[in-house]
């Protein structure tokens, strides 16, 4: 009997059959084991991030990206006017994306300047991860450094951020002034004093 090259593939692939055969008896009948996934894990079941269920609906750790007091034309700043300004905060997973919905809750370490556009202090990120809080001077006579702090909560996680920022009185009078001739000619000078 003379074997062919086709013989030889076809008694290599029996060969193979078999031993994939024996394999799968050896591991008790080629079965499958599984263990039931944990709720939320995101086998199925409502992923566990929604600002990212495509990451297999692991838990994201959470982390302040960057936080920044911004005055009314969008500049950072660390002075606080009568005018007010806002304190920002972005929050992001360990995969750098934002994450959606989280609470930050904000609060001020001394009396004096009051935050708004929440009554209970705290607001939820939008699609951005960005949550932010107003803060103004209650009066003009105000001064002195301030720390605003946030506090991130998300799926049981929790991280915190501050900045500090400082308030300068802008009830500024002026006393005793003495102007020495009232009663100047074009382009005339004088001296003042106070």
């Amino acid at each position: 009997m003379t074997l062919t090259p086709f013989s030889y593939a076809s008694k290599a692939f029996q060969l193979s059959a078999i031993t994939l055969a024996l394999t799968l008896a050896g591991c008790g009948g080629g079965g499958v084991d599984s263990v039931k996934p944990e709720p939320g894990t995101g086998n199925g079941d409502t992923p566990s991030n929604p600002s990212n269920p495509g990451n297999g609906g692991v838990v994201a750790d959470i982390k302040v990206d960057s936080s920044s007091i911004i005055d009314f034309d969008n500049n950072p700043t660390s002075y606080v006017s009568l005018q007010g300004a806002y304190y920002q905060v972005k929050v992001i997973d360990k995969l750098g994306k934002p994450i959606v919905n989280a609470k930050v809750s904000f609060s001020i370490d001394a009396a004096g300047v009051s935050l708004s556009q929440s009554t209970s202090g705290a607001v939820l990120t939008n699609s951005d991860g960005v949550a932010q809080v107003f803060l103004k001077p209650d009066n003009a006579s105000v001064s002195g450094a301030y720390t605003i702090s946030s506090t991130v909560t998300y799926k049981d996680e929790t991280v915190t951020d501050s900045r500090t920022f400082s308030v300068q009185p802008t009830d500024v009078s002026f006393g005793g002034l003495v102007v020495e001739n009232s009663n100047l000619p074009s382009a005339g000078q004088t001296s003042i004093s106070m």
